[in-house]
């Protein structure tokens, strides 16, 4: 038994070796050359400006680590100065690939304005008046105009261009912005997963859920403002506004309303959030768009398949290290029985 178990100790050791080997070298072994499509794309900081060096990487990895997430593992992204260029296989859908690249996610709550006597209230109504400035945010406002389909969220509303808005707050203890409070942008949150669900009423929502610090955040804006409407609202636009009724901390529902959302809206919102805020924009459409080809090693699947081995393997080797462990301590060898006795004496 003890020679069994040892002979199968290294032999898994030796097999994990291998597992490991082929994982660091298997892209040089195993590389081919695949038809591809290199897109590059102008970038600039969200609100205007150009992006430096350091904040161009962190856009790139921002975009491979929401491509990875959607299954696109070979898609290679690199900055390059304002721009990022993204090289893809021929077999990623170019109009699938766009539509990852296309999305904000950027999500942000604010609690509605519902009072048109509240301070400030009535400066911004004359905006949206004819001849006024219009919707648009301005410097150090503390309301702000919110595009909304629904028209029954809040008695303080307005149209614009044909768009209905709702007024909300955008101070530090009424609202929870992209990276952390407005006076506080040191404490980033982001939300860990997104998936279908269904709201109260049955109908198609959208749940999702917070990091620790974005859980953290968010009990505190919902407990400090139990009974007020809270805006939900990705890339600029008011998705829903439930009221608050309770502190919530950790995941919240996004709901479609009366009829729900569709099929189609699910799966949008759902991707969207799973993909991550980016911290800069893309132009909407490739500033250059080539064919050529690119050079691939091992496949997702592939990687996939060793990385699982090389677990199960190293998971085999440590439960057989201790079974020869054990074996020794309850079935001592006559050389170990005399080697105790000899001690005790």
């Amino acid at each position: 038994m003890r020679k069994l178990l040892r002979n199968l100790f290294w032999l898994t050791l030796i097999a994990l070796a291998a597992v490991l080997a082929t994982l660091a070298i298997g892209d040089r072994l195993f590389q081919r050359s695949v038809p591809a499509v290199r897109l590059v794309y102008d970038v600039q900081e969200i609100g205007g400006g150009r992006l430096g060096d350091a904040q161009a990487e962190g856009m790139a990895v921002a975009l491979q680590h929401r491509l990875d997430r959607q299954q696109m593992n070979e898609v290679q992204v690199k900055a390059g100065g304002p721009q990022i260029e993204v090289l893809a296989p021929a077999t990623v859908p170019k109009g699938d690939l766009k539509r990852v690249l296309a999305m904000g996610g950027m999500l942000s709550f604010h609690v509605v304005v519902e009072d048109p006597n509240e301070p400030g209230v009535a400066e911004m109504l004359a905006r949206v008046q004819p001849g006024g400035a219009g919707p648009k945010q301005q410097w150090m406002d503390r309301l702000r105009w919110l595009p909304c389909a629904q028209t029954d969220v809040s008695p303080v509303q307005a149209t614009s261009g044909g768009i209905n808005y709702i007024l909300v707050y955008t101070s530090p203890e009424r609202s929870m912005t992209r990276g952390g409070h407005a006076a506080d942008m040191s404490h980033p949150w982001s939300v860990k997963n997104a998936r279908p669900t269904r709201d109260q009423n049955g109908g198609a929502a959208v749940a999702f859920e917070f990091d620790k610090a974005g859980a953290r955040q968010f009990g505190e804006l919902t407990g400090n403002n139990i009974g007020r409407k809270l805006a939900i609202v990705l890339d600029g636009n008011v998705l829903s506004a439930p009221r608050i009724n309770t502190r919530i901390e950790g995941n919240g529902i996004i709901s479609g309303g009366a009829g729900g959302f569709s099929p189609t809206e699910t799966d949008y919102l759902t991707t969207t959030l799973n993909a991550g805020t980016l911290p800069a924009k893309l132009s909407n459409e490739p500033a250059s768009e080539e064919y050529l080809t690119m050079a691939l090693g091992l496949s997702p699947m592939t990687r996939f398949v060793l990385k699982s081995a090389a677990i199960m393997l190293a998971l085999l080797a440590a439960i057989l290290l201790l079974a020869r462990i054990l074996l020794r301590r309850l079935r001592p060898t006559a050389a170990e029985q005399m080697d105790r006795l000899m001690s005790d004496a």
